[in-house]
């Protein structure tokens, strides 16, 4: 693959992929060397490292590369709610504090498939699979786009609950901290001692005062099933 630099859009949809739910996983501890806030304007917008770079070959592969801490036009997400749970476990296990998992709404916008684009730049092993389930976004997520869904704070372990659709129920994990102050404004002495819990009007309720949607709106629901994995 010979990407080149100013190459055009027709070349770029090759790597392009329809997603409508993406999950970014940051830290915003200031002192840590995770940190990677796109919130660092502090306007309540989603900003890459450098939003004025193009899409070419040099910008691509400086943000595939775990390594370089160069500027990037790109946002990663994880397009499946696990794997974003398995990232922010493995944050937490190197002792990371202000980890945010950020649920944003996608669709109908410029996303390329990081596996396929890693594929094709040669990245191989575990190099490769890295980028497995994950999608870049070449944009600013303004905060008066109201595509920031919802925000799951904390770095406690993750916990199972109950969600439902109008028409199923089903199980998830999700992080306690949520559990403890979305739904039961506090912290119990064992979080086995409150049974499963049904997490979906909370959840909705962060939808809601995050984009103004209503009840079972297209974006509550898809995140919902996302969440589910259903």
């Amino acid at each position: 693959m010979s990407l080149q630099s100013g190459q055009t859009d027709q070349l770029i949809s090759k790597w392009m992929v329809n997603v409508n739910i993406g999950f970014r996983v940051e830290v915003h501890d200031e002192t840590s060397p995770f940190y990677n806030s796109t919130f660092r304007l502090r306007n309540g917008s989603m900003v890459p490292r450098d939003p004025t770079l193009g899409l070419n070959r040099t910008t691509i592969l400086n943000h595939l590369d775990w390594n370089c801490r160069d500027g990037s036009p790109f946002i990663s997400f994880f397009t499946i709610w696990s794997r974003a749970m398995e990232w922010r476990k493995w944050l937490i296990g190197k002792g990371v504090q202000k980890v945010v998992v950020i649920a944003v709404w996608l669709d109908g916008l410029k996303v390329l498939d990081a596996y396929s684009l890693a594929f094709d730049l040669g990245f191989r092993g575990d190099m490769l699979h890295r980028h497995l389930h994950e999608s870049l976004l070449c944009c600013v997520i303004s905060e008066d786009s109201y595509r920031i869904l919802a925000m799951f704070h904390g770095t406690c372990q993750t916990t199972r609950v109950s969600l439902h659709l109008p028409w199923t129920h089903f199980h998830a994990m999700i992080p306690e901290d949520f559990v403890y102050y979305s739904i039961l404004g506090r912290r119990p002495q064992k979080i086995d001692d409150i049974g499963l819990i049904d997490a979906t009007e909370a959840i909705a309720n962060e939808v809601y005062n995050n984009t103004g949607e209503r009840d079972w709106g297209t974006m509550l629901c898809a995140l919902l099933k996302s969440i589910g994995e259903i």
